[in-house]
């Protein structure tokens, strides 16, 4: 239930050749690529909350059909059901994992939440973020959110790193 287009994933027995990933994680599914070679799919860590997936569990939030047309962008998409059931349960397990940390995001004025800068999206579903440079300026190209506050650009340090801080 799943969307998979891939064609360079890892087989399960390279996967498991390379002492330092065999011993840190488990495989836990497989799946076969878009030509029909098997692949590791899912994976998790022996004793730390960390997975990882060659799959898009997002996918089946995406519909759209290329412009002026009746032709699917993803035509492959399994929009089922089941597939909205699964994707809503690794949603809820990945979320379920982040509330166990005690860490608090706290670098906000340093590095604004994506959600601030200006959003494109293309015909293929992407999600562009468009972020200004410290010699860029704001044009309707990189406009930020109106959700946001103003953003000026400074450098870190002597070390000649611009990041965004709000004003």
């Amino acid at each position: 239930v799943t969307y998979n287009d891939h064609s360079l994933g890892v087989a399960p027995d390279r996967f498991r050749a390379d002492d330092g990933t065999a011993s840190m994680f488990d495989i836990i599914s497989t799946n076969l690529d878009r030509n029909g070679k098997e692949f590791v799919s899912t994976i998790e860590a022996r004793g730390y909350p960390f997975y990882g997936t060659q799959w898009h569990p997002e996918k089946i939030y995406e519909y759209g059909t290329r412009n002026g047309t009746n032709i699917p962008v993803q035509p492959g998409i399994n929009h089922s059901s089941e597939a909205a059931a699964f994707s809503h349960k690794m949603a809820s397990m990945f979320v379920e994992e982040a509330r166990k940390s005690t860490h608090v995001y706290t670098e906000f004025e340093r590095f604004p939440l994506a959600y601030c800068y200006h959003l494109e999206r293309s015909e293929y579903m992407e999600q562009l973020y468009k972020i200004r440079l410290a010699n860029e300026t704001v044009n309707d190209e990189l406009r930020i959110s109106p959700i946001c506050m103003p953003l000026k650009t400074s450098t870190v340090g002597n070390t000649g790193e611009d990041y965004l801080s709000i004003e």
